[in-house]
């Protein structure tokens, strides 16, 4: 471990002073190291970077399908309030005639003291 460190760290050095002879003897180890894992440790791997993708999948199909909802929850309570408003206009309207259709008809004039 400490040798790949040691290596990994002179590379860098190769690559920023530009030396390409060392950066390719550095990329060659690479190789070497990437061909030389073992197939437990690949297979490993890839079950781990599976499981990652699939919950980030099902993440962002959660988050989707909350935000849906939280829609869907928005305008029922759009159309609820917008009925009690539809009723409360309708039950004014009936109070209003209601109160109109009790009116007294009859009329009463002061004829007495009238010209003053």
């Amino acid at each position: 471990m400490h040798q790949c460190a040691i290596q990994l760290s002179g590379a860098k050095s190769a690559w920023d002073t530009r030396n390409t002879e060392a950066a390719a003897d550095a990329k060659i180890m690479m190789q070497n190291i990437s061909a030389n894992l073992d197939a437990a440790q690949k297979k490993s791997w890839d079950l781990a970077y599976e499981k990652y993708n699939r919950n980030q999948v099902l993440n962002e199909s959660r988050q989707t399908s909350d935000l849906a909802m939280k829609n869907r929850e928005m305008s029922f309570k759009e159309k609820q309030l917008y009925d009690l408003k539809k009723r409360q206009i309708q039950a004014a309207k009936e109070v209003g005639i209601a109160f109109a259709k009790n009116q007294s008809n009859n009329v009463s004039y002061n004829l007495r003291d009238w010209w003053k």
